[in-house]
């Protein structure tokens, strides 16, 4: 099949080029050409603007394709964009959503696609809804063939975190200097974390599966850990020390909201995604990868990438200060009771 992948320079999509060739398909990508990735030389690059309908139209005039993927479609815009340029010329749209659109907070810790959609924490995921919304009245109505993916916190070569701004190496940094890091709450609540190829198995298994039209899935791995111990994992794996402190989340929203902005919409609950609906399209599909595994496999790409061992000096400081105005209330507090 000739699939098009809208974006493909991203932290989810550059792991589903590779897959996707491997899977004997003719892959294509448009975007703007202004991210550098690595892309497999099979692929062929595109060039043009995703949300520009000139562009948008030429692109679906010129070309023939079977399956359009959209990693980069925030708004209703965007996707009505899409129905409009590709509505009766492909087999198959896969809309890239988010598992952040889940209720928050949630009724349940399990999550399947049936589980309610309401985030009224982070307009990003209010703005999903929206698009998946927007896309199934399509379905519906236009007979629009969509399929409907929500990832969650999937990584490749990245460390992920809880806080805005603190991962990738600059997390690293922190914890081989044995400084402490902020785990919110008391660190126990459960998440689960997806290497970018343990997705792409299953993903690209929906590429031309007409019983995935009008349907919406979940690609997650099994494995679920605390943040506890996704901090304690990186300090094992990078040589460091995992120095972790227990604050609550509305204080570190009171303190920096944007440091927090990832908590209260996503990240200071308990989620556990049940993935059988897609184990049903995807019958072999198991997540191979182990959050020790891909972080050892991220350490191994910034030991030969030194451009990539990069500190965010403002996220730093920013947490530097959550941490001094906590330890200066406890401090007082534990004065005030002594």
């Amino acid at each position: 099949m000739r699939v098009l992948i809208i974006g493909g320079t991203g932290n989810i999509s550059t792991g589903c080029l590779q897959p996707t060739l491997d899977k004997g398909h003719e892959l294509f990508i448009f975007n703007r050409g202004q991210h550098p990735a690595d892309i497999p030389p099979d692929v062929v690059c595109l060039r043009g603007n995703a949300r520009n309908r000139d562009d948008m139209v030429k692109l679906a005039s010129s070309h023939r394709f079977d399956v359009v993927v959209n990693f980069i479609a925030f708004t209703p815009g965007d996707v009505a964009l899409d129905v409009e340029v590709f509505g009766g010329k492909v087999l198959q749209y896969i809309y890239i959503s988010s598992a952040s659109i889940y209720q928050k907070p949630p009724n349940h810790y399990l999550i399947t696609e049936s589980s309610p959609l309401r985030n009224v924490f982070n307009p990003y995921s209010a703005k999903k809804i929206d698009c998946e919304a927007f896309l199934m009245k399509a379905f519906r109505e236009k007979d629009f063939p969509v399929t409907v993916v929500r990832p969650s916190h999937t990584y490749g070569n990245t460390i992920p975190s809880n806080l805005n701004g603190i991962r990738d190496f600059t997390l690293v940094d922190r914890l081989r200097a044995g400084k402490e890091v902020i785990a919110h709450g008391d660190g126990e609540t459960l998440w689960t974390f997806t290497h970018n190829s343990d997705f792409a198995a299953a993903f690209t298994d929906l590429f031309g599966n007409m019983r995935a039209i009008g349907e919406t899935y979940h690609i997650t791995s099994d494995e679920v850990i605390t943040w506890n111990q996704s901090f304690q994992i990186v300090a094992r794996e990078c040589g460091g020390t995992a120095n972790i402190v227990h604050i609550p989340t509305d204080f570190i929203h009171k303190v920096d909201p944007e440091m927090a902005r990832p908590l209260l919409g996503d990240r200071a609950y308990s989620f556990v995604f049940d993935n059988t609906k897609i184990k049903q399209i995807s019958p072999g599909f198991r997540a191979k990868v182990t959050y020790a595994e891909g972080v050892r496999r991220t350490l191994a790409f910034y030991g030969r990438h030194s451009e990539m061992k990069k500190i965010n000096q403002p996220a730093v400081a920013a947490l530097d200060r959550v941490l001094s105005i906590w330890h200066g209330e406890e401090k007082e507090n534990a004065h005030a009771n002594g």
